[in-house]
């Protein structure tokens, strides 16, 4: 085509340029109408871990001193495979992990258990966590990951009597006898080297260790005392036991005790909150 044709042509579109425009954006949705609906790329989803923990947290809260806490945690396998538990990785050297099973069958439960030793730790707010690591059996590639976490408040660890003041009745001048136990929940146990009353008429003896519980020790407690009354005087008296130990910040603890004798040789009313002792 010559300069002189191009030049016409151009001529004669310039009027319907305006025109062209306008309907642009129409004559492209068209043309994307006719093109047909186009399939979207997506990444696909990750697998939904079979393996469904009925809780994540637990927060047992302020809790009374003692040498061990426990969290538990219910799992439920909700896959098609049998799955086998491959590790729990604590949060803190000062926890242990105890797995009902290992091996958890496509629709069954078992727990996970958390044990915190309290008598090294200072007291305070804590919180703690547990990642547990599993995969379908026999499929050592395929593998899951889930974070269990409890909080809890441990109180400072130290020496009690139980009870903290012992209240005894003696009936008609008859023998009565009551328990004491000396608890040390702390890293380092106290021992109990004597024990004294300052009344006559009340009998203290320390417990042999070899009469204890077994595993007593393990649970706190470090001495039993047998208080005994014989021969009480009428009315009410009060006098205290004294515990001596090993440990100089303890090395005397002191138990009120009243006592309650015979009221003119009758039988003395024991009050209901008293039955218990």
């Amino acid at each position: 085509m010559s300069l002189l044709k191009l030049r016409k042509f151009s001529a004669r579109l310039r009027p319907l340029l305006p025109a062209v425009v306008a309907l642009s954006p129409v004559l492209l949705c068209l043309a994307f109408q006719s093109a047909g609906a186009r399939p979207a790329f997506s990444e696909a989803a990750p697998p939904k871990p079979p393996l469904a923990f009925h809780q994540h947290m637990v927060n047992l809260g302020e809790v009374e001193s003692r040498r061990v806490h426990e969290a538990r945690f219910w799992m439920t396998n909700g896959g098609a495979d049998a799955l086998e538990i491959r590790d729990v990785t604590t949060s803190c050297g000062c926890l242990s992990d105890q797995l009902e099973k290992k091996i958890v069958r496509p629709g069954e439960t078992t727990d996970l258990t958390l044990y915190i030793r309290a008598a090294n730790q200072s007291p305070g707010s804590k919180h703690y966590t547990a990642r547990v690591t599993y995969g379908p059996v026999g499929q050592s590639k395929t593998e899951f990951e889930a974070e269990v976490a409890f909080r809890i408040a441990l109180p400072e660890q130290t020496v009690t009597l139980n009870p903290r003041v012992l209240i005894m009745h003696q009936y008609e001048g008859n023998r009565v006898s009551h328990m004491v136990d000396v608890n040390d929940l702390r890293d380092r146990p106290l021992t109990v080297i004597d024990v004294s009353c300052d009344a006559s008429f009340i009998d203290v003896e320390l417990i042999p260790q070899s009469e204890m519980k077994p595993g007593s020790r393990r649970n706190g407690l470090m001495a039993q005392i047998r208080v005994t009354a014989e021969q009480v005087p009428t009315g009410p008296h009060e006098c205290l036991v004294r515990i001596r130990t090993t440990d100089p910040e303890f090395a005397e603890m002191t138990l009120p005790m009243r006592v309650y004798g015979p009221h003119n040789g009758a039988r003395a009313t024991l009050p209901s909150a008293d039955r218990t002792r």
